[in-house]
Order: structure tokens, then C-alpha cells, then sequence
């Protein structure tokens, strides 16, 4: 840089300073076109801007804010003027990143201070000057041109040592440059804004994803428990409602070899021979019903219903409440059946229906061990079977009619009741489609309702003496 220089004749205001403005706008312009983010397209500006206004070096600088809130400069493009091995390390380390500058007490501070101009032509007197760096080359003039869009402070553009110095009408020769170069910034800005908004949006989408794929994770997980413990449910139901069946028969198998063990002697008897073939019976009968009850469950495991028959339900009925009683000596009840003196057929499972009146039977005997007194009666209708379990005990406890038929419930938990009797007495009746009901007996007690259906070579009229 030569240190005399004539003053810069230059006039700004001729048609051929126009002609070069102009120019370099276009210049300019088309340069960001091609990357407006681009470092050298700052420095063709910058190279511009010195060619205009036969500067020495200078810079263009964008503003940012620091934690406190203070502005602050990081340069777009600025001239190397690197005077010592340092400066030039400095320069080469920031040179991609640009090079920042906090101090504001300083020429170029005034600028972002004042958003105003700022020409000094006598820098080195200058109040708000900063000083510079030993060795730092010389600062004759300076003129620093604020960069604003929307009342926004976007960055600065820092020009020295133009022969002459600056005056107001080369920032007023700038004016379009100033204004070119502020869209510019204002352009990248709006870009950095949005490639951020784009990246939390991205990471956001992302985290989403990542809570979906946790949450269908889970969900999944979840489901699965679920069906395990549907399953472990299904499976605690299916071996309490097996083991409640099974005590059935094999409870009845171990009375009747008991009663003919008690039967026999040394020399047994005729009568106690008939006792000892009675019970044999009933010990051959129950041990077909365990049969029959594992073969149930078998065909229930594989989704198929038993085939119904014809059944005289009055003779059979008669059959369970005999058997039952022999089972229950200590109870002395008297078990009762009422039916009229032809058959009451109906369809069903002769072993299903076993288990549904075997069922009340030893509920009304297990809630009242003291004498007392069941009645069975059987009955029809023009379409329907009638069967009526009534008993003298204790009855329902109030408000539990629409619960004792719901699985697990029962009035003896502490007795050992499962609550399973009357849920698989009530399926197997729904599934041979009857119906069955329960209602609080006149004078006390406990009263079932069960109706099947009829053949229907059965149906037709009956007596009044007949029906229910």
C-alpha cells in the first residue's frame, strides 16, 4: 500500500459511476444466485465493493448475538492483511468459519451501537476508536455501512483507506449495494432459520418415531401378557372347572366303596350282598362319568359339541337324586321328586344334564348338612322340558341373583367352593339351548328353573296336572 496517495477524484455521480454500480449489482446478484452462502461469493462482493470504491481492504460481517445478548461479528469475507505469523495462523484457522469480533468500543462497534454510518477520516484521533495491534498497517480512513432489512441489524460492511477518505455521497453511491448485500443476509438468514426449523423438525419426527416404535413396543408386550395371562385364566378356569367335576364322581365311586366294604363280613348276607352289588354299580356308574367328563373335555378342547338325544329326563333324574342321597348318609335330607307318571322327554346330554342336577343337589346339601328337604319336579309344556330344583336352606344373600352363575363367585370361599358349579351348569344348559333361572323359593330357600327343549314328535297338547 503506498503511503502518498492523491486524493480520489472519482466522480460518484457521473453516468459512468452509475454504469459501474449497476454493473456490479448485477454482478453481485448473479454470483448468490449460483450459492448465496457460498464464502466466495462474500469475497467477489467484498473484491467489488474495494473496486468501487478504491479502498485498501476491508470486510463484510454478519451479526450474531452472544449468551448475554450482546451483538457481536463473525465475517462473511474479509481482506488478508495478516502482518506477523500469528495473524496469518489466525487467519488461515477462521478463515472457512470467519473471524469474530466482540469489542464494541470501536469503529466498527459505533456501527452496530448507533446502526447508523460511520465515516472517520482520522481514525487514529477519532473518539471511538479502539487502537490497533502493534504492527497492524496503517488505518487512514474508514467508513462502516450498516446492514439492515425490516428494522433488523443483519451484519456490516467495513471499508479503509480510500485516497480522500469517505463522505456521505459514497455511502449514498453504496445505497444499492447496501441494499443488494442486506437481502443477501436476510436471504441466508431465512435459509439458517429454516434448515433449522427443518432439523428440530426431523429430530422431533424422529423422536416420534422412536416413542412410536417404544410405545408399539410396548403395546405389543403388553398384548402378549395379556394373552398369557388369558391363557394362564383360561387354563386356572378349564383345571378348577375339571378338578370340580371329577370331585364329583370320584367322590361318589369312594362313598359307594365305602357303604360296600361296611357291607360285607364273613359270611355276608343276602341283603348284604344286594348293597355290595348296589354300590359296585354306583362305583362302575361314577367311574364312566369320570370317562365321560375327560371325553367332554377333549371334545371341548376341539371346538365340538356332543350330539343330543331324546332323553326321559324324569326317570333320569330320579337316578341322580338316589345316587346323591346314598353319597350324603350323615345329611339325613330327604330328596324329594315330584313328575308325572308318563315320561317328560326332552333334548339333552344325558352326562351333561347329570352333572347340572348332580350340581344343585350337593349345593343344597353342602349349605344345610341338617335334615332337610329337596324337591325335584319335572314337568312340560306344548315345547318345553321343566325341571325345578328347590331346597329349604338359607337361599340367596340379597341383590346375588345376577351373579351365581358368573364365574368364581360363591357364598362358601371358606368351605372350599370354587364358584364354578353353577357357571358350567348354566354353559352346558345355554349350549344345549335351555335356559335356566334362579329365584328365591316361597317360605325360604333356594329355587332352579331348568327348560330344554322337546322332540318335536313330542310336542302337542298336555295336561293342566302337567305343566308348571
Amino acid at each position: 500500500m503506498p503511503e502518498d496517495r492523491p486524493p480520489n477524484t472519482q466522480d460518484l455521480s457521473s453516468p459512468e459511476a452509475a454504469i459501474r454500480l449497476l454493473d456490479s449489482i448485477h454482478r453481485i446478484q448473479l454470483r448468490f444466485i449460483e450459492d448465496a452462502a457460498d464464502r466466495e461469493a462474500f469475497e467477489a462482493l467484498l473484491a467489488i465493493l474495494l473496486e468501487l470504491t478504491d479502498s485498501d481492504y476491508g470486510f463484510i460481517a454478519e451479526t450474531h448475538l452472544s449468551p448475554n445478548g450482546d451483538p457481536f461479528l463473525r465475517t462473511r469475507a474479509v481482506t488478508n492483511i495478516a502482518w506477523n505469523n500469528e495473524t496469518r495462523a489466525l487467519f488461515e484457522r477462521h478463515a472457512d468459519e470467519g473471524l469474530e469480533f466482540y469489542n464494541l468500543k470501536t469503529l466498527y462497534g459505533a456501527v452496530l451501537t448507533s446502526r447508523r454510518p460511520v465515516i472517520a477520516n482520522a481514525p487514529a484521533t477519532d473518539p471511538r476508536r479502539g487502537g490497533l495491534a502493534v504492527d497492524h498497517p496503517p488505518l487512514d480512513a474508514f467508513l462502516g455501512l450498516p446492514l439492515i432489512r425490516g428494522g433488523q441489524l443483519l451484519g456490516m460492511i467495513g471499508l479503509a483507506n480510500r485516497a480522500g477518505g469517505y463522505d456521505e455521497n459514497v455511502v449514498d453511491y453504496l445505497e444499492p449495494v447496501r441494499t443488494t448485500c442486506s437481502g443477501i443476509l436476510h436471504s441466508i438468514q431465512i435459509d439458517r432459520e429454516r434448515a433449522a426449523a427443518d432439523r428440530a423438525l426431523d429430530e422431533t419426527r424422529s423422536r416420534l418415531e422412536e416413542l412410536l416404535d417404544e410405545r408399539t413396543t410396548e403395546r405389543d408386550r403388553s398384548r402378549e401378557r395379556l394373552i398369557e395371562q388369558d391363557r394362564l385364566a383360561f387354563l386356572g378356569t378349564l383345571t378348577a372347572g375339571l378338578a370340580h367335576q371329577i370331585n364329583n364322581p370320584t367322590g361318589a365311586i369312594l362313598a359307594a366303596s365305602q357303604f360296600a366294604l361296611q357291607s360285607t363280613s364273613e359270611v355276608p348276607s343276602e341283603e348284604a350282598v344286594a348293597a355290595y352289588r348296589e354300590a359296585l354299580k354306583d362305583v362302575e356308574q361314577e367311574a364312566k362319568r369320570c370317562g365321560e367328563i375327560v371325553h367332554g373335555l377333549l371334545a371341548f378342547s376341539h371346538d365340538r359339541t356332543r350330539s343330543l338325544s331324546l332323553v326321559d329326563v324324569r326317570d333320569l333324574a330320579g337316578q341322580i337324586a338316589e345316587r346323591v342321597a346314598r353319597r350324603f348318609p350323615e345329611a339325613k335330607a330327604r330328596i324329594r321328586l315330584e313328575a308325572p307318571a308318563r315320561a317328560v322327554m326332552a333334548w339333552t346330554h344325558p352326562l351333561e344334564f347329570e352333572q347340572v342336577i348332580t350340581n344343585l343337589l350337593e349345593n343344597a346339601l353342602t349349605i344345610r348338612p341338617s335334615p332337610s328337604e329337596i324337591l325335584i319336579r319335572c314337568a312340560q309344556s306344548a315345547d318345553r322340558a321343566h325341571i325345578i330344583v328347590e331346597d329349604d336352606g338359607p337361599g340367596f344373600p340379597p341383590g346375588s341373583h345376577s351373579e351365581i352363575f358368573e364365574p368364581f363367585f360363591t357364598t362358601r370361599l371358606e368351605e372350599g367352593g370354587t364358584g364354578l358349579g353353577l357357571s358350567v351348569a348354566e354353559s352346558i344348559i345355554r349350549g344345549q339351548g335351555g335356559t335356566i333361572y334362579a329365584t328365591d323359593r316361597e317360605g325360604g330357600g333356594a329355587r332352579f328353573e331348568i327348560g330344554l327343549g322337546r322332540a318335536p314328535q313330542e310336542s302337542g297338547a298336555v295336561n293342566e296336572s302337567e305343566t308348571v
